[in-house]
């Protein structure tokens, strides 16, 4: 069942989640988890700006949301690169000035970091595979660039969902 947003409030029970007037940044937005966040956020009434590397995606979840009488933006930006997320930051802050929740949705794994039991380690592991995904899971949501710096009182959420 889908939250849907009447009149400005939220139905039944669901009061106590409405997040109207709080801007929301959802890095990993064009995954398919962020999506749903973003899709979820923006129900409760955020405003939401949809980060990826997938600028064309982002676009599509922003419009999806906005279809749905929701606000939302497309922010284009890999969390691994500074200037990209500076860049994104930027626009966000000019477009609606701070972050009052952040979601670390970003996150992902490659087949060289992760040996199955079949394989040798020696054999098979990639430092360059296993880098890219520290880059990519643990350095891209400490970054101190925005826009995964979210000033207090935030909420800051970090999702991490590793597959071997």
């Amino acid at each position: 069942m889908r939250a849907q947003k009447t009149g400005g409030a939220l139905p039944g029970g669901l009061a106590m989640f409405d997040l109207t007037g709080k801007v929301a940044v959802v890095t990993g937005g064009t995954g398919v988890l962020g999506s749903c966040m973003c899709k979820g956020l923006a129900a409760a009434g955020a405003k939401v700006a949809v980060v990826g590397r997938r600028e064309a995606v982002a676009k599509e979840i922003a419009d999806a949301i906005l279809a749905e009488g929701g606000t939302a933006m497309p922010l284009p930006a890999d969390v691994t690169d500074q200037a990209s997320c500076e860049a994104a930051a930027s626009a966000l802050q000019k477009a609606w000035g701070t972050v009052d929740i952040l979601v670390n949705a970003a996150g992902g794994n490659q087949p060289g970091a992760t040996i199955g039991p079949d394989k040798s380690f020696c054999e098979h592991f990639s430092t360059d595979a296993f880098d890219q995904i520290t880059k990519l899971n643990l350095v891209g949501t400490v970054r101190r660039a925005p826009p995964n710096r979210a000033p207090a009182p935030a909420t800051i959420l970090h999702r991490r969902l590793c597959k071997g």
